[in-house]
């Protein structure tokens, strides 16, 4: 036993001989007691692995990628060799709370010669589902792989990377770390951070601009940066997830809508009259998804311009949503009905929504084109009576006798 610590103590001490010497390399690991399974709690030797397994934990004795000797909290092991060539030391640090923090020689991977020191590193789990260690890593967290750098990829972090740097990243990021694509890979020219979209319905949080920019507010849009959008496999990898140029819907929602957001805002017809133009255009060029969101949007502002239907106060405007109750198609008959009725709520459209619309009026505004309300049936026909329900009549022939009358009272 005596000879055992002896020998366990020589060997742990001629490690860092031989690494003075310039004999200790990747190779030369393989010559060390690596395998626990080989030396048990109870076995004779177990001191040896014990000793060369402290040694490594607190002296610089682990080889680095690009030479040198570290210790191992000094140390990260990259799953994959691209990982290596993409963040250097004072990133990687940077990442993990530290000042610098070094790569292991890139040849140390899970297979081939170096599978035994690689188990020894980074440890083995009893299985794949389980957090138990059969053999435990040399220290927690030495290996790194895209899944754990991805939610250490912040804003902050990548907001102070050169765009060289950036464009490499997503460039790793597309070859298929699903993880890496969550975090806020893409520059905008402000300087700002913003993530790919995370669905189809998630508003864009970045645009392509536009060959034609005249008369587009592009202060209005988050643009991506001209470096990342002038290499071509970035833009067809940001196309696929979803970002596009900037195109008429986006100028809708982006630049048109907004201006309608609150109670007070003043009438410029002309000025309006360019923005239907525009709602127009986009509307009848998008596709019949892109309809259905464009409609969503249009249908959740108040962007109608409306006057009262009694033709009394013809000079005020009021704004209204599609889709509004109130809001009726100015036909003669509801223009000889309204008339005069200061007090029932009741409004038309603005000749400039009528006139620039033209077809698309009934699919994007939906005026109300009848005067009654409540046209439901009655819930019980006159053979359905009896004491439970007590006595209910249909009116006959097709009356409906809960009918209202938009405008009835103050009529008569």
């Amino acid at each position: 036993q005596h000879i055992v610590e002896q020998s366990a103590s020589l060997l742990s001490d001629s490690l860092s001989y031989l690494r003075d010497l310039g004999l200790l390399n990747v190779a030369s690991y393989n010559a060390l007691p690596l395998r626990e399974q080989d030396f048990p709690e109870s076995s004779l030797f177990r001191p040896v692995y014990d000793r060369v397994r402290e040694a490594f934990k607190t002296q610089p004795l682990l080889l680095a990628q690009g030479g040198g000797f570290i210790k191992a909290d000094e140390a990260k092991l990259a799953r994959g060799k691209d990982l290596v060539e993409l963040f250097s030391p004072e990133q990687l640090g940077s990442l993990f709370g530290k000042d610098r923090l070094a790569w292991l020689d890139a040849a140390i991977t899970e297979s081939g010669e170096t599978a035994d020191l690689y188990t020894y590193l980074v440890g083995r789990k009893k299985n794949s589902w389980t957090k138990e260690w059969e053999l435990e890593p040399l220290i927690d967290g030495m290996q790194v792989d895209a899944d754990t750098l991805a939610p250490k990829l912040t804003a902050e972090f990548l907001v102070k990377q050169t765009i060289d740097w950036l464009t490499r990243f997503i460039q790793y990021a597309m070859q298929g770390a699903q993880s890496l694509r969550k975090v806020p890979l893409i520059r905008i020219e402000s300087g700002d951070h913003v993530s790919l979209p995370s669905d189809k319905s998630t508003p864009l949080s970045a645009w392509f601009s536009s060959k034609d920019t005249s008369g587009i507010d592009l202060s209005e849009f988050p643009l991506v940066h001209a470096k990342l959008a002038a290499s071509e496999p970035i833009r067809k990898f940001l196309e696929k997830e979803g970002i596009r140029e900037i195109d008429a819907a986006a100028i809708v929602w982006q630049c048109i809508l907004p201006l309608y957001n609150g109670a007070d805002r003043p009438f410029d017809e002309h000025k309006y009259r360019d923005h239907l133009r525009q709602i127009r255009k986009a509307y009848t060029e998008a596709n019949d998804a892109a309809k259905q969101q464009m409609t969503t949007k249009l249908n959740n502002i108040a962007w109608l311009a409306c006057v009262h239907a009694s033709g009394n106060t013809q000079e005020k405007i009021v704004w209204k949503k599609t889709g509004a109750f109130d809001v009726f198609t100015r036909a003669d008959d509801h223009e000889i009905w309204f008339h005069g009725l200061d007090s029932v709520g009741a409004y038309f459209l603005h000749p400039s929504v009528n006139e620039v619309l033209n077809g698309s009026v009934s699919s994007l505004v939906k005026p109300a084109t009848v005067l009654t309300q409540n046209l439901h049936m009655s819930e019980y026909t006159a053979s359905l009576c009896n004491e439970s329900y007590g006595k209910h009549k249909q009116g006959l022939n097709g009356f409906k006798p809960d009918a209202t009358v938009i405008g009835l009272q103050a009529a008569l």
